[in-house]
């Protein structure tokens, strides 16, 4: 991610729709296996500008990393109590095996060409009996011109990811899909938005400022889908959500 790209997703990863939506299906899963005040060792694998950390400090203490030098400066500024910040790549992370109870990453094994490394290093961190929860972006035909802005190398289906998770030891409690509503509307923009032939730096990311009826109204499709989930898997999406036990 170029340092003006970590730059825009700090000032509006707070409000915008879908980080609030996405964030708010992610901690459900979580409070489908924890509670407040758990006392877990948590790493959050490629944590951005820091948005998710806050509210995984709640669960336990929390260590977050990112390759992005960037990105971690950012997330500094957050000052989030209970959390400390490492530079890292998460396909080579300084830790020692079994050294976090539970393991999270929001769309960033995504960024990488070889991912396998990357679902290794979580299995490795992660103690016998803990869980990763990853998100991921959905169906590699709708990579779009978002996709290469924001430095996406693929897109995911639910069996790609149960095949990397298994293939790692992990062992598949739930894998499911979410942003389903919006998904007709959203994947026939992302079709006619198809990559273009231009270079990362040339492209430019869906993330705009919304009028606040709207943001507010598209946060609310997320919220319906979270109260969704958690009585059913959704059939499709925008987003594979897995949730693997070690």
């Amino acid at each position: 991610m170029k340092p003006e790209g970590s730059q825009v997703i700090h000032g509006v990863e707070d409000s915008y729709w879908w980080y609030v939506g996405m964030r708010s299906i992610f901690l459900s899963l979580l409070d489908g296996h924890y509670q407040a005040g758990s006392d877990l060792k948590i790493l959050d694998a490629g944590c951005g500008t820091g948005a998710m950390l806050s509210h995984l400090t709640s669960y336990g203490q929390v260590v977050g990393v990112d390759i992005s030098s960037e990105a971690i400066l950012l997330a500094r500024k957050r000052d989030v109590q209970g959390c400390e910040l490492t530079q890292s790549s998460i396909t080579d992370l300084p830790f020692e095996d079994g050294a976090f109870d539970l393991v999270t990453s929001f769309d960033v094994i995504c960024c990488i060409d070889d991912y396998g490394p990357a679902f290794q290093e979580l299995s490795r961190v992660l103690r016998t009996g803990g869980r990763v929860v990853i998100n991921l972006p959905a169906y590699n035909p709708l990579l779009s011109e978002h996709d290469l802005a924001v430095h996406n190398k693929r897109r995911y289906t639910k069996a790609d990811v149960t095949q990397e998770a298994e293939r790692v030891g992990l062992t598949v409690e739930r894998v499911a899909h979410a942003n389903t509503l919006l998904f007709p509307i959203a994947a026939a923009v992302r079709v006619a938005k198809k990559v273009p032939a231009k270079s990362a730096s040339e492209a430019r990311s869906d993330l705009r400022t919304l009028p606040p009826v709207i943001n507010r109204s598209l946060a609310q499709v997320l919220f319906l889908e979270r109260r969704l989930l958690q009585k059913v898997d959704l059939p499709f999406g925008l987003s594979v959500i897995c949730v693997a036990r070690k």
